[in-house]
């Protein structure tokens, strides 16, 4: 009877130990949860298309001004999020010039180098010629409609390297997978000072680069479940590090309907 006690004792350790090590058993992959930690949001996004030597651009960018210091032009300009992308249009642009291929690619994708200003909502052309009416009425449709995706946002930056990890997780609510989603980190850059030939001086919310490939990365999301992606990155030593944002957005790259946005208030 003590030897069969034995036995049992034995093989019951064993079969707790095989248990234990299949549920340690590592996964290099990207791990899907559920999405009961995410919230969907209604911020929208602004890419702004603009060059020092355009003069039918101040005025749109003083409108983005206004919005970007929380003066109540929209029904939440709290959620609304501005890229302002320098083109080639004209020459000399030092915005356009710092990054010349980032702010190109997005230039290309919107087909934004033949006419200055131009600007773009959650992906959807915003009123040209430029209408502060019509704009805020179409940046208020995107604010209140509500985001089938979802975007948490942990980031690390050691100040003295310049060097951060980004943790995003990324999730769907519900409906079709979307095959052709793409992630893209943006870095941008405030309270600068130039004496424009257009007559600006003081510039927000610039495009200094992009932390994912300039085409985006690539994205698979299930709906009902997320994943999280961790990305690396270093800031210029040129850009000032308390003036900088980091803006994270999923896109539908066919559509270019941006479906979720975020910020980090570096």
């Amino acid at each position: 009877m003590y030897n069969k006690i034995i036995k049992f004792g034995i093989y019951l350790t064993i079969i707790i130990i095989s248990l234990l090590l299949i549920s340690c058993e590592s996964n290099d992959g990207l791990i899907p949860k559920g999405t009961g930690d995410l919230k969907s949001n209604s911020k929208t996004l602004i890419e702004f298309f603009t060059n020092t030597s355009c003069t039918g651009c101040p005025i749109v960018g003083h409108y983005l001004d206004r919005i970007n210091n929380l003066e109540g032009v929209t029904i939440n300009d709290t959620n609304v999020i501005i890229i302002r992308v320098h083109t080639s249009l004209f020459p000399n642009d030092p915005f356009h010039n710092f990054n010349t291929i980032d702010n190109l690619a997005r230039q290309t994708y919107y087909g934004a180098g033949t006419f200055n200003p131009i600007g773009f909502a959650n992906g959807s052309m915003l009123p040209v010629p430029f209408d502060e009416n019509g704009w805020t009425t179409q940046i208020n449709m995107k604010l209140n409609q509500k985001s089938n995706f979802g975007l948490n946002l942990i980031n690390t930056l050691d100040t003295i390297t310049r060097n951060g990890t980004l943790s995003i997780q990324i999730g769907q609510f519900s409906g079709q997978p979307i095959n052709d989603l793409v992630l893209h980190i943006a870095l941008t850059e405030g309270d600068l000072y130039y004496n424009a030939p257009n007559g600006e001086t003081h510039f927000f919310n610039i495009l200094r680069d992009l932390i994912t490939p300039c085409s985006g990365e690539s994205i698979s999301v299930i709906p009902g479940q997320s994943t999280i992606i961790n990305k690396e990155y270093t800031i210029d030593n040129r850009v000032v590090i308390r003036n900088c944002e980091i803006i994270v957005f999923v896109q539908c790259s066919s559509t270019k309907q941006v479906l979720v946005v975020d910020k980090i208030v570096l």
